[in-house]
């Protein structure tokens, strides 16, 4: 592919810049980003001091032309198209377009490659990069899948104006009516309370509680285990410890029992028993025996039948 522009140091970083991130996994990562600036704008030629017009009083200068910040709002409007093919989150971009202007870096303080080193930018100043990958945790894409080089996932993105969202966080970072999601911590550390940070804390506890819960679980297991290990043999206290009581539910059913027997107001007496006791049955008029309950009311009784011992025995056989 061939790209070429009057000058090469404005569009055509951008239109390289952005092939690459699309075609490339590696340009995706916070390592492969950081390369592709500094390959295709600042070894490129990209004039930062011209265009950002740093120490220039002069407001209407043609010169000044956010090129670099729009080609970062371009890699944002990606980050929300695909938010699992990028290593990084909006805040990497925030701080980069934050720092462009902060000249508190040398990285973006010249035209050339060249002026950085007549100045000596490396040695006198900090490079940014330096500050980023101090915190690249805080720069961490939650959701981002790695791909395999050999078989790499080309970006087709969406330019239809529904697809595409205002930067607020950047543009209408000091707009009283935004809600700004970006507060900071300290001197030069941006934080940024995004919808994936909250996420990730919410995975962060969960992992954590789970983690808990498995070393419960262990500790239940190991107990069971030396349970099981125990010898057969075990000592006279061990088996009164697991000797089960012993119910009462039989003495208070046999008091309750013998309590109904005195209480009761007949006996019945049947076969050679009958002589050895005296019966409570009174005879009535009719020759039928019968017995008189609590309420002086005669109760009729048939007196069972007297069988020899033979027929007996074969009833108890039957």
């Amino acid at each position: 592919m061939l790209v070429h522009c009057s000058d090469g140091w404005d569009r055509t970083s951008q239109i390289l810049s952005l092939a690459q991130m699309m075609l490339d996994p590696y340009f995706r990562t916070i390592e492969g980003f950081e390369v592709l600036v500094m390959k295709d704008w600042v070894y490129f030629g990209h004039q930062f001091n011209l265009r950002t017009g740093h120490g220039n009083k002069n407001d209407k200068d043609e010169q000044r032309s956010p090129v670099f910040l729009q080609f970062l709002d371009c890699i944002h409007q990606l980050i929300h198209q695909y938010p699992f093919a990028f290593e990084f989150n909006d805040k990497f971009l925030f701080d980069i377009a934050h720092h462009i202007y902060s000249c508190q870096f040398g990285t973006f303080l010249c035209n050339s490659y060249q002026e950085m080193k007549q100045y000596k930018m490396e040695e006198k100043t900090i490079n940014i990069w330096s500050l980023l990958n101090s915190q690249k945790e805080r720069y961490l894409n939650t959701y981002y899948k790695p791909v395999d080089p050999e078989n790499p996932i080309i970006l087709n993105p969406s330019y239809h104006m529904k697809q595409l969202r205002l930067w607020e966080e950047f543009f209408l970072y000091f707009s009283w009516l935004s809600k700004p999601n970006y507060h900071h911590l300290s001197d030069n550390v941006v934080f940024h309370k995004d919808f994936y940070e909250v996420m990730y804390l919410k995975e962060k506890k969960k992992t954590k509680d789970m983690k808990q819960e498995i070393e419960e679980l262990k500790a239940k297991l190991q107990k069971y285990e030396a349970i099981e290990e125990k010898p057969a043999n075990d000592s006279q206290e061990d088996k009164e410890d697991i000797k089960e009581e012993e119910p009462v539910f039989d003495f208070i059913d046999q008091e309750e029992n013998q309590q109904q027997l005195n209480e009761s107001p007949a006996v019945i007496v049947c076969g050679d028993d009958k002589d050895e006791e005296e019966s409570p049955l009174k005879t009535t008029e009719d020759g039928e025996k019968a017995a008189e309950d609590g309420d002086g009311e005669k109760v009729a009784v048939v007196e069972e039948e007297e069988i020899s011992p033979e027929a007996k025995a074969e009833r108890d056989l039957e």
